[in-house]
């Protein structure tokens, strides 16, 4: 299978993909919003499918972690990056790898802890090169989501990141997380209450999985969030509406 053909087999799923989501859109008269899934292995198509997608309902540009060969901070993704902060469009980074060879090599046979290495690491390792390359100073109106990795892990990255930017020579801005455009989906087993006391309460969505039933599933998430006991009304209304409308 040659790389040409790859790109061609991905542009049709991509295709096929958004134009089911965009009937789904319009049969909801405009109330689900969905993500687009750009075909990388071809730019030129990719940018067609965005802006297609932002006119038939798309409110983000959904993207891996890792696709193929590259890190999402690597300027091949730029046109992509480009695109959404024109068309208004999030980058919703959901846990994935799209790398064979990573994704074979963290098979093994405890396939339960399988998934933390191939899906979740990788989203956080995202979120971290993100926040440390160029991408917000090229693109300051862009905002990145990343969804389904919980929430736990945001004060310990945050910090990691914070210090690199001392031996950088960079400024930490105030509020860095919401000054970068970059939002999380917790989940009620996160601890909530910290994450916000460490990285602020201008970051995070609520997440449900909502239709899957795995570890990451919680259908009533927004009725126990709400109920919460720990965090004031104001951090919820953030968290459940707010942020997610930003």
């Amino acid at each position: 299978e040659s790389a040409t053909d790859r790109a061609a087999v991905e542009v049709a799923l991509c295709k096929s993909w958004n134009r089911w989501l965009a009937d789904i859109w319009k049969q909801g008269k405009g109330r689900l919003r969905w993500s687009c899934m750009a075909p990388t292995l071809s730019m030129t198509d990719a940018l067609d499918q965005i802006r297609w997608s932002k006119e038939n309902g798309a409110c983000a540009v959904l993207m891996r972690p890792i696709e193929g060969q590259r890190l999402l901070a690597d300027p091949y993704f730029y046109p992509i990056y480009d695109e959404a902060q024109k068309l208004d469009l999030a980058i919703a980074i959901h846990i994935a790898n799209g790398n064979p060879w990573l994704t074979d090599l963290y098979n093994h046979p405890v396939r339960i802890a399988s998934t933390f290495h191939r899906f979740r690491i990788p989203t956080v390792g995202a979120f971290n090169d993100i926040i440390m390359s160029e991408i917000h100073d090229v693109f300051p109106k862009l905002r990145f989501g990343f969804i389904e990795a919980s929430a736990q892990w945001l004060p310990w990255v945050m910090h990691e990141a914070r210090n690199r930017f001392k031996t950088l020579g960079r400024k930490w801005p105030a509020n860095a997380i919401r000054e970068f455009g970059m939002y999380v989906t917790c989940e009620n087993s996160d601890d909530i209450a910290y994450i916000v006391r460490e990285a602020g309460e201008d970051c995070l969505v609520i997440g449900t999985d909502y239709g899957h039933t795995d570890t990451s599933s919680d259908v009533d998430a927004i009725k126990v969030f709400r109920d919460r006991a720990d965090l004031s009304a104001d951090v919820k209304q953030k968290i459940l509406s707010d942020n997610a409308r930003a």
